[in-house]
């Protein structure tokens, strides 16, 4: 990394920069692939690219949403292709707009000839590093023992990975693709998410059963399947098993989901199955709204004096239910107390506790539910003979401020948020 400091830059200069990157090796042999963009979040002046390439050397070169070309010369055994462009307005995002590739103008190389090839690559790679050690034999036949079926087993091995390894991100180098050798992985109980799902796949193995690493790209980034073959669209690997006929996809650095359930985060994503004949696409499913609901019902008994009796049934989104639930397990019995203290006193102020439950906060899986049942002394306005009482109300966002728009709208999510009220 270098910082360079301009102290002389003032409002309306401009400032020109050049960069050489040199790529000793690359992460796939006799390979070359590359990106740019005409669209920027700042005004340019003035842009220029050049490739030069050896001649003969087979690459593709694809324009997307972009009519420009460049300019190509041979010179001394090498082909030249130049693109230039003048003064170029800033690229203007708007808020929930579809994946911005789909409008950026942006040239894509690869002398990859296609996704196959990827495949093969990468499972080489996954072939060379699953070792399959002695404690690690040891260790699933200990926690599938009195398993009888395939889920139950793959259940048990995801959930071990999962309590028993640390994330540690390995990013850098050619690890930034490559998992290190699974036994070295189970034996230090530390890896990233690819040297995770390689220690899975070695588990999952030693019981029959049939698990590959999946390349993740965020729903948000758009498909990459109709785009030139390149390892880099993906940035995180999660597991692809098999149970009988049918593939199911988990993210072992991801607790509190059974296996079929697609944890929230992830969903719409695009993954890339790596396999051993060439590789296949898919899309991660889309749950409906249920399934990132947060529900809550109150039932309030207000009094001539404005004092009430509430009592308030909540039900917690699954993502927030995990996410409660994990830093509820790793709690001290005084820090628990603490927790239920702090949340008490939200209702202390006007009033008192009463009454306190709680289902599935130390269970493994599902939504966590509440019961409160507590007293406020000042919960409606008396004026006279009139109590003025209500629901709260919306604040207004900054989103959709603009007079018009120029991209479709989509929201990366499903969500639902319920509130019943019953006075008396």
């Amino acid at each position: 990394t270098k910082v360079i400091t301009l102290p002389a830059v003032t409002p309306g200069c401009t400032i020109e920069w050049q960069v050489t990157i040199v790529d000793k090796k690359p992460i796939i042999r006799d390979s070359f692939y590359e990106y740019f963009s005409f669209s920027n979040d700042i005004p340019i002046k003035s842009l220029r690219h050049t490739l030069i390439i050896p001649k003969g050397m087979p690459v593709q070169i694809v324009h997307y949403n972009t009519h420009i070309k460049p300019q190509v010369r041979e010179e001394s055994g090498k082909v030249i292709y130049q693109w230039q462009l003048e003064n170029m307005d800033k690229f203007e995002s708007e808020e929930y707009m579809p994946p911005t590739n789909e409008f950026n103008e942006y040239v894509s190389i690869s002398s990859i000839k296609d996704w196959k090839d990827i495949a093969e690559w990468y499972w080489g790679l996954v072939t060379k590093n699953l070792k399959i050690s002695q404690a690690t034999r040891d260790e699933v036949k200990k926690i599938t023992a009195g398993k009888d079926s395939d889920r139950e087993k793959a259940q048990a091995v995801i959930e071990f990975v999962q309590e028993n390894f640390r994330y540690v991100s390995m990013s850098f180098g050619y690890n930034r693709y490559e998992p290190h050798p699974s036994d070295e992985v189970f034996a230090n109980k530390y890896g990233d998410c690819k040297d995770q799902v390689l220690v899975a796949m070695a588990m999952l193995k030693e019981v029959g059963i049939k698990s590959y690493p999946a390349l993740y790209r965020d729903e948000e980034e758009g498909n990459p399947e109709d785009k030139l073959p390149k390892p880099n669209y993906f940035d995180h690997v999660i597991l692809a098993l098999q149970l009988g006929d049918k593939i199911h996809y988990t993210d072992v650095l991801r607790k509190g989901y059974r296996i079929g359930e697609t944890p929230l985060g992830i969903q719409g994503g695009y993954v890339f199955v790596i396999n051993e004949k060439g590789g296949a696409f898919s899309q991660l499913p889309i749950s409906d709204d249920t399934e990132n609901c947060s529900s809550q019902e109150e039932k309030i008994q207000i009094r001539q004096d404005g004092s009430a009796m509430i009592e308030a049934v909540s039900e917690w989104p699954k993502d927030f239910s995990i996410e409660t639930r994990e830093k509820f397990k790793r709690m001290t019995e005084k820090e628990k107390t603490e927790f239920f203290e702090v949340l008490d006193g939200r209702y202390n102020v006007s009033g008192k506790v009463i009454e306190r439950k709680w289902e599935g906060i130390e269970s493994d899986y599902g939504s966590v539910k509440s019961f409160l049942k507590y007293e406020s002394s000042q919960w409606a306005d008396v004026s006279g003979d009139f109590l003025s009482f209500g629901a709260g109300h919306y604040g207004r966002d900054f989103d959709f401020t603009k007079k018009e728009r120029k991209y479709p709208i989509v929201f990366w999510s499903n969500s639902l948020k319920k509130t019943n009220n019953t006075y008396t």
